[in-house]
């Protein structure tokens, strides 16, 4: 029962992201020749927390956006993905966001000296799409639920984590979870989970 109540909630926050995302872009359809068409490097987050205080989902933010078919350093962040431009596809919703360069995630239990690392009990899940750009954007392998437990997501899921994910700290309380994302080059920020925005 919890994994479907834990799954429900991803898809409902998904959708939220897609709602807001058409109202605030005017858009709830286009054509791109890249599925990701726009990329970042996270500096913020904000929390949506449904009925069951089990669940939150996180989305990430930034100060500024590499995107643009004609800018060099979008094309090189797209090929890294897989993405060539080669091929039209319809995306639904506003343009796509990813996140990159995040090194790594970790769930603090308290802050200062006395806190303690709990990664290893809460997860963390997402929506990869990397089977669908390498298939060439076939939709039957569109968006695949990936993830695991915090302290266990490798290089795969950190470079194919998504803007909006969902984390599941089961009998943990929220109000003594803090949230700490470290980018490449070693910056780091963190957020308690019972923060809305």
């Amino acid at each position: 029962m919890r994994i479907v109540r834990f799954v429900l909630s991803l898809f409902w926050a998904f959708m939220l992201l897609f709602f807001v995302g058409c109202m605030k872009e005017d858009c709830c359809s286009h054509y791109t020749y890249f599925f990701f068409e726009k990329y970042f490097v996270p500096t913020k987050m904000r929390f949506e927390h449904g009925q069951d205080t089990a669940y939150s989902t996180v989305i990430l933010h930034y100060d500024q956006a590499i995107e643009g078919m004609s800018n060099p350093d979008f094309r090189e962040l797209a090929a890294e993905h897989g993405e060539m431009g080669s091929k039209r596809i319809l995306v639904m919703g506003p343009p796509n966001r990813k996140p990159y360069n995040v090194q790594g995630i970790k769930i603090w239990q308290g802050e200062g000296e006395g806190r303690v690392d709990v990664s290893a009990k809460v997860q963390l899940s997402y929506q990869d799409y990397s089977e669908y750009i390498s298939s060439g954007y076939e939709y039957e392998k569109r968006g695949k639920l990936a993830g695991g437990y915090v302290s266990e997501l490798t290089e795969h899921d950190l470079k194919w984590l998504t803007q909006g994910f969902t984390l599941n700290f089961g009998q943990l309380r929220k109000n003594e979870l803090v949230l700490e994302i470290t980018t490449k080059g070693g910056a780091s920020f963190r957020k308690r989970l019972s923060d809305g925005f």
